[in-house]
């Protein structure tokens, strides 16, 4: 009787019958929940790496971050940011410790899968007009069919002046849309693989239907353009335009534990590199760095990109400002050698309709705390270093679980492998998702808080 009770104590511990948001106490609970609420406005606001900096930037502002300049007083303490061409973002506080020491940075990227315009888009056919676009990341086609998109971006008109384009994310905008097959005449379409249901020149999505006062689509459309925005059609050249899905983030489940919404991948993490970086507190020991890049999901290139010598210049230039200047080859070596380096990328959560796909006792599952990832066959960080980062989560209590690809089955990669070319030590985490690189994925709470605790600590650690 005394063994049949012990048992039913075990099974009833809070460990075995609780997860993570469970075993937050009320003021946890409540962190919890206003960083989940301010999470889901910056990704409701801000879809684009453009929108995404500048959405950034202000809140860095608000919390007495400067853009760097060499006029500023360089010393423990100092807040900075820098911005690379309104794509790419690097903000800095200054530790007591030299630089030379290592700083402690965690890079994430800022773009998200999407559907860019061509650098022709225009396309009037059967009484509609179209806009011609292509993929921007590994999306699945179809899931891009029947939604309401928002068109986002940047038009250099050819006197140099730059004009915001925003149309759809607002509710009182009109939207745009890639229409599918109706299922009475899809017969052709159903013997294409997914990933050729829309083939490239089928990726035309309605813009409009109405005309110019002498029939003509096309200059229908680009009258309508001119109107709004004072754009004109050769305009459309110098463009960067995205195809974004128009929809607002949701909580999602009953308990509303959930959080649904575009561009998790890679909105998540690179708002929750700023956001402990804007709530560290005081001079932390080593200098702290958040690095938010674009072009991730095509390889990481464009001078935006984490490839481009953005970092290694800024990197140069605080090294002078320690007045290291007769031996700055050296310094910025040893600075990199010395560097503690989080990759963070959001992983696959295990699918519960499709289990098969993960290796169990390696994968994510939402709800259970922030991934602790590996990132082999390819790079990972030094055993000392992970060591050294459970020390982290062991002492600050944060729950967190592993994730690996199942061998011979998946296969991704982060900014980590570039940021290990620079001789950094770099260690890869993020959170679990459900429906990756879909235009609505699916986050925890719970793990959402955990990885922004986990941030916090890291840069705040002796």
């Amino acid at each position: 009787m005394l063994r049949l009770g012990l048992i039913l104590s075990l099974l009833a511990a809070p460990e075995a019958t609780t997860v993570p948001w469970q075993r937050l106490d009320a003021g946890q609970l409540q962190s919890a929940g206003a960083l989940a609420h301010d999470y889901m406005d910056f990704l409701g606001r801000a879809k684009i790496p453009l929108r995404r900096t500048r959405y950034l930037v202000e809140k860095l502002k608000a919390a007495g971050f400067k853009p760097y300049s060499a006029a500023e007083r360089w010393a423990p303490g100092a807040r900075f940011y820098m911005l690379n061409r309104e794509r790419a973002l690097l903000a800095v506080v200054v530790g007591s410790r030299p630089l030379v020491e290592g700083p402690r940075l965690i890079g994430a990227h800022l773009d998200s899968p999407r559907l860019d315009l061509r650098i022709r888009p225009l396309r009037a056919a059967e009484g509609l007009m179209l806009l011609k676009s292509e993929p921007y990341g590994g999306i699945k086609r179809y899931q891009w069919s029947n939604l309401p998109l928002a068109l986002e971006g940047q038009v250099a008109k050819q006197d140099g002046t730059l004009v915001d384009v925003s149309i759809g994310d607002d509710p009182a905008d009109p939207v745009f849309m890639l229409p599918d097959l109706a299922p009475h005449v899809d017969k052709e379409m159903r013997t294409r693989t997914q990933d050729l249901i829309f083939k490239g020149d089928e990726l035309n999505v309605v813009a409009g239907a109405l005309p110019d006062e002498k029939g003509d689509l096309t200059k229908g459309f680009l009258g309508e353009l001119h109107r709004r925005y004072g754009l004109v059609e050769e305009d459309l050249v110098s463009a960067e335009l995205s195809l974004v899905p128009a929809m607002a983030p949701r909580t999602v489940g009953l308990d509303g534990s959930l959080i649904g919404a575009y561009g998790q991948d890679d909105g998540l993490c690179s708002y929750l590199a700023a956001r402990s970086l804007i709530d560290l507190k005081g001079t932390p020991t080593r200098t702290c760095m958040a690095y938010l890049v674009d072009h991730e999901e095509v390889g990481n290139v464009n001078a935006t990109g984490v490839r481009s010598r953005f970092l290694t210049n800024a990197l140069e230039r605080f090294a002078v400002r320690e007045g290291h200047p007769e031996a700055l080859h050296d310094h910025v070596a040893s600075l990199l050698t010395h560097a503690e380096v989080l990759s963070a990328d959001v992983s696959q959560a295990i699918n519960p309709n499709f289990p098969g796909t993960e290796d169990h006792e390696t994968t994510a599952r939402l709800g259970q705390g922030f991934t602790f990832k590996t990132m082999k066959p390819g790079y990972d960080a030094s055993p000392t270093f992970r060591a050294r980062l459970r020390r982290v989560m062991a002492k600050h209590q944060i729950p967190w679980q592993t994730y690996a690809y199942k061998v011979d089955v998946g296969g991704g990669g982060t900014i980590g492998a570039s940021l290990q070319e620079l001789d950094m030590d770099v260690a890869d985490v993020g959170a679990p998702v459900l429906a990756m690189h879909g235009t609505f994925e699916l986050s925890a709470k719970a793990d959402v808080y955990a990885l922004n605790r986990f941030f916090g600590a890291f840069y705040g650690d002796p």
